[in-house]
């Protein structure tokens, strides 16, 4: 296998494009000539390590590629040893000293390979030797590989280009010549005869279409594949890190049907996923941190500080780590957890990788969905403009007559002036006018991706490259009961005034490109390019049929949505590492990175139908009409909403590391963030429509024959627009964070006991803004709503005590911290058009503080296999929550800090192999499981909305969940692999415990999710050496997401139990995603 100095990359703009350049030109004036392995100093500290574990430090400390074959090390071989100041060469020597193993080095790799047998040369053996050179240019190649055809007999060029094939039994054979970069060649009829050597004297010509070479080192062949992060390779970095980690590897990603880095990330301990957003330790997306190569992941979210992982395809993640406990030098906004996503990297090899796959969700495709005339590239994850705002319409609040100062004033057409009509009614005339439903076919899911590495020797210096490029095009159809209000008859019983059957139909269509560059300059220094660009497009209706026995309505009614939303992600880096020093014992690393987010959302159009006479308010099946004046102000009725949110980040990081010769390290480091995020949405409502028909069944409706150009009329006698100022929003944030950190380890008792602590000092600038519009702003908001600086001191601890080489205890502590969100901060109204729900900010929250426990006991019974069982303990002050509660018929979200709160609970996690069960099979088999137990409690401040008539202090509870908590969470996953066949099976199982959603105040009651359980089969199966046949279901048992609420307090779903008012639980909402089959092929060349 190839193993390379790991790295990161990314694109970035001209500045740091230019940066590179310069780099670029310096460091190769400063490198001048490598420095071989003679001359070249490292240290090596190992303690009873495997010759793999000895090979990779070598391989980091040094620079230089090393290549072996995995099958040729000795298992049973250890070594242990502390040399400081020692020659590469003597580091080899020292490692593979009573092995039968030799290396070479060739162009900054070395080669590990088999010494030839040595035995007595019999009258029935002979022996062939020979050169192996460049076809073109006569130089030759040193480390290529020839092999006897059909036996394990074989030999590597030495350094001067020679090989000597010895003990071979009299006869004729057939030699394998192959070599990296190069066409391999077969030469046939080689004679061998007893005595003199058979002579060979073999030219390669370089290859230009060959993407995958064969390497024969020793007896063994090895192919120039990519290296991807494995089971043994993650283990190596959760034991050797100074922190509490864990993670999930490429091996195990591929093991799966994993479509996106949400479906992965729930493999995880102790992590679950909702709607995409991460949890970690049963604490939601807002108290956890994503990286995404080496920075801070950009929010893909309008209203909300969090990274969507549906972003991000499966198959481009190298592996995810998930650090559990502080550190001085990762970011503090965390409580949960912190993960870092690395995708896939640039390898030296050529290679050409093809996935295709088709997916099936029953009642899902080949069904008619609705949908209506969307925008010709759609497919391409972004609208074509056809949505948008016409060119030049009026700024916010600047609709002619839409700026009155009043609500009703801007609803009464008999306010406006006769030029203020006519110029509202040409606006109005331009606007989208896409409103009629429509049924359509779906066809089948499908998934694409190319994946090219390549790499090129320039001069002295080494370019690998990585190219990826994906796309999915999907549709969902989901059913759901949704059921947001219920009331008491008085007679024991309850009824509901809010109910509906929703359809809702999800057409997708992501595209990525991924683009890493790695240059190596020499063995001490190395730049880095990464770049990833992911876009999301989805386009989704909503027919809403059911009943609204509310003030509103009081009728049957149904409700259309359509809504367009394109999401983008940019992220990108430049990274440089420099190893200096005489011992290579001062380290430093930086990075310069830009990442952007965009979130549009262009014409989101609602409308209502409702029963035109009173008297057909009970009658589902009534004619329907268009609704034509809304009164409610909260209402998104017969409108059209736009929004949105661009985020713009530019990070610097400088990291410093110095080494001595006792494993003491001291570490120092900057982090410096600038930060912009604009959100602009605006809902600009329509009214003046009569109650009109268009059609009787909703399938039918032809609702344009209302919503069209001319019923806007220039003299005021038809519809108007006006901007609606309670759903309508405008701020601008600049954030800036520095940091810096200072942190040191130190061993003692023979490096049995290692304490790495620090202190980490993190300040943030945040100035808020809101346009000066008392229209927008309302009384009493001020424009420059927040311009405050707040920073912290953060002191953290980890230790480590080593009871053996394979097993240690480790515990910690850290002070991290869990800012506001921007969009929790502004008094803004969101609404949310499936859960028919509006969100306010709250521009009084407070940093929240958490102070964090650890403590995790870990073994280790071989390089592949993994036990660990540990505890933790959190406590928050001024924990911050989206709480639930109702004015009148409208439901309300509203972020508050909670007093205090705690989170606790134990994690288990085991990765081993099967091969100790009496059956013959079943080392062909292996497990890896996760459990974890969690209890969180709040305590929760009285009378958190005072105003809220019919408290029932009866019910009110001192203590509940942390909002986004589940009580546990299960993972396991069985492997079968038999290589001979070329057959991997693997069945996986995730369920979570309950959770709060919403936490509930003093008159409205909590909503929790109830478990469901998930299970996915995969087959892959090699059909030859380039292709492989892959196959599966996600979700076999298709069990439904159930929401409740918990009307009774008693944290436990009971639909019998009556509390004093009388009400009882009740099912909020409640759906089936559908299991999904997958059949697809993966081609490498």
């Amino acid at each position: 296998m190839q193993k390379l100095l790991p790295g990161t990359s990314v694109y970035s703009r001209n500045f740091i494009v230019l940066l590179l350049f310069t780099c670029l030109a310096g460091q190769i004036q400063a490198a001048g000539q490598s420095v071989d392995i003679n001359q070249l100093r490292i240290s090596l500290s190992l303690r009873n390590a495997s010759l793999e574990q000895a090979l990779d430090v070598v391989r980091q400390r040094s620079g230089y590629g090393v290549t072996y074959n995995n099958n040729d090390l000795p298992e049973d071989k250890r070594i242990t040893c502390n040399e400081t100041d020692i020659t590469v060469a003597d580091a080899l020597n020292l490692i593979l000293q009573k092995t039968n193993l030799a290396y070479k080095e060739y162009k900054s790799n070395i080669i590990i390979y088999v010494k030839p047998a040595e035995s007595k040369v019999t009258k029935t053996t002979g022996s062939i030797k020979g050169s192996i050179a460049d076809a073109e240019s006569g130089e030759l190649l040193i480390g290529a590989n020839v092999l006897i055809v059909g036996t394990s007999w074989g030999a590597t060029s030495d350094v001067e280009g020679n090989f000597l094939i010895k003990d071979i039994p009299i006869g004729i054979y057939q030699l394998a010549f192959s070599y990296l970069g190069y066409e391999s060649t077969i030469v046939r009829d080689v004679k061998v005869t007893a005595g003199e050597p058979t002579l060979i004297e073999q030219k390669l010509r370089p290859s230009s279409t060959q993407l995958q070479d064969i390497v024969i080192i020793g007896d063994k062949a090895l192919s120039g594949n990519v290296v991807e992060t494995n089971e043994v390779s993650l283990l190596n970095s959760i034991r050797s890190s100074s922190l509490i980690i864990t993670g999930i590897s490429a091996q195990q990603i591929s093991r799966s049907v994993d479509q996106d880095a949400a479906d992965v990330a729930r493999r995880l301990p102790g992590v679950t996923v909702l709607n995409n957003f991460v949890s970690i330790r049963g604490m939601q997306e807002r108290y956890n941190l994503t990286f995404l190569n080496g920075m801070v992941a950009p929010s893909s979210e309008a209203d909300r500080r969090a990274f969507s992982y549906d972003m991000l395809p499966s198959n481009m993640i190298d592996k995810m780590t998930v650090y559990r406990s502080p550190g001085p030098e990762l970011l503090s906004d965390f409580a949960g957890g912190v993960i870092k996503i690395e995708t896939k990297n640039t390898s030296i090899a050529r290679q050409l990788e093809v996935n295709l796959s088709s997916w099936y969700r029953p009642d899902s495709n080949f069904e008619n969905y609705y949908t209506y005339s969307g925008g010709s590239r759609d497919w391409l994850g972004k609208d074509d403009g056809s949505r948008a705002l016409p060119s030049g319409f009026p700024e916010t609040a600047a609709i002619p007559a839409g700026g009155l100062g009043t609500l009703a004033d801007s609803r009464d057409p008999s306010k406006y002036t006769a030029d203020e009509l006519a110029a509202n009614a040409n606006w109005a005339k331009k606007l989208y006018h896409k409103w009629n439903l429509q049924k359509t076919k779906s066809g089948m899911d499908y998934r694409a991706g190319i994946n090219y590495y390549n790499a090129w020797r320039l001069g002295s210096v080494r370019l690998s490259n990585l190219t990826s490029i994906n796309t999915t095009q999907a549709t969902q159809i989901v059913r759901q009961d949704f059921k947001p209000q219920r009331i008491s008859t008085g007679d024991g019983k309850q009824r509901d005034i809010e109910a509906y059957r929703d359809t809702i139909s999800q057409v997708t269509a992501r595209w990525g490109v991924l683009q890493n560059l790695n240059l190596i300059i020499n063995p001490r220094h190395s730049l880095e390019l990464k770049g990833i660009y992911n876009r999301l497009g989805i386009d989704e209706t909503i027919v809403r049929d059911g009943s609204d026995f509310s003030t509103d309505y009081n009728s049957y009614l149904r409700k259309i949505t359509y809504t367009y939303r394109s999401r983008e992600i940019l992220a990108s880096q430049l990274a440089g590492t420099h190893t200096l020093g005489k011992n290579n014992s001062h380290k430093l690393l930086w990075s310069a990175g830009y990442s952007l987010a965009n979130d549009d959302v262009p014409a989101q159009r609602s409308l209502l139908l409702l029963p035109a006479s009173a008297s057909d308010n009970n009658n589902p099946d009534a004619k329907q009409y268009i609704r034509g004046t809304a009164s409610n102000p909260f209402t998104t009725v017969n409108s059209l909403f736009y929004s949105n949110g661009s985020e713009d980040n530019l990070t610097f990081t400088l990291d410093y590391e110095k080494k001595n010769e006792s494993g003491i390290f001291f570490r120092a480091g900057f982090f410096n963030e600038n930060k912009t995020k604009d959100i602009d949405s605006r809902l600009i409502a329509i009214n003046g429509l009569s109650y009109q028909s268009a059609g009787n069944d909703v399938d039918e409706y032809e609702a344009e024959e209302i919503f069209n150009p001319d019923a806007f009329k220039t003299d005021g006698s038809g519809a108007y627009i006006f901007d609606n100022k309670y759903l309508s929003g405008v701020f601008t944030v600049d954030g800036k964070i520095y940091a810096g950190y200072t942190s040191v380890n130190i061993p003692l008792i023979h490096k049995k006991l290692q304490i790495y602590g620090g202190i980490r000092y993190e300040g943030q600038d945040l100035y808020l803004r809101i346009p000066p519009s008392e229209y927008l702003t309302g009384a009493g908001i001020k424009a420059d709503l927040i311009n405050r600086y707040l920073d912290y001191w953060l002191p953290s601890v980890n230790v480590s005590w080593s009871f053996s080489d394979k097993m240690l205890l480790r515990g910690a502590y850290g002070k991290t911290l869990n800012r506001p969100n921007y969009r929790e901060l502004i008094p803004i109204n969101i609404t949310d058009p499936r859960l028919d729900n509006v969100s306010v900010g709250n521009d009084t929250l407070k940093d929240a503080e958490i102070h964090n426990f650890d403590l995790r006991w870990e073994f280790y019974p071989s390089e592949s296999e993994f036990v660990s069982i540990g505890a933790f303990y959190k406590r928050l002050n001024n924990a911050i929550e989206p709480y639930a509660y109702s004015e009148g018929s409208r439901e309300f979200i509203r972020y508050d800090n909670t007093p205090k709160a705690i989170v606790y609970g134990i994690e288990t996690e085991v990765r081993k192999n099967l091969a100790f069960l009496p059956w013959r099979w079943a080392r062909k088999f292996s497990a890896i499981a996760n459990l974890a137990l969690l209890k969180s409690e709040v305590k929760f401040k009285d009378g958190l909305f005072p105003d809220q008539a019919n408290d029932f202090d009866d019910f009110r509870i001192g203590t509940r969940p942390l909002e986004g908590t589940a009580s546990y969470v299960i993972n396991v996953g069985l492997y079968f692999d038999q290589e001979q066949w070329g057959t991997k099976l693997s069945v996986l199982y995730n369920v979570l415990g309950q959770r709060l959603i919403y936490a509930g105040t003093s008159f409205f009651p909590e909503t929790y999710e109830l478990p469901r359980q998930v299970i996915d089969l995969v087959v892959r199966q090699r059909i030859n050496k380039y292709l492989e046949f892959k196959g599966g279901v996600q979700d076999l048992l298709n069990q439904p997401r159930r929401l409740y609420r918990d009307y009774d307090r008693n944290q436990y779903w009971d639909d019998q139990r009556r509390t004093k008012l009388p009400n009882k639980d009740w099912m909020f909402q409640e759906y089936r995603p559908g299991s999904y089959f997958m059949l697809g092929l993966n081609l490498t060349l």
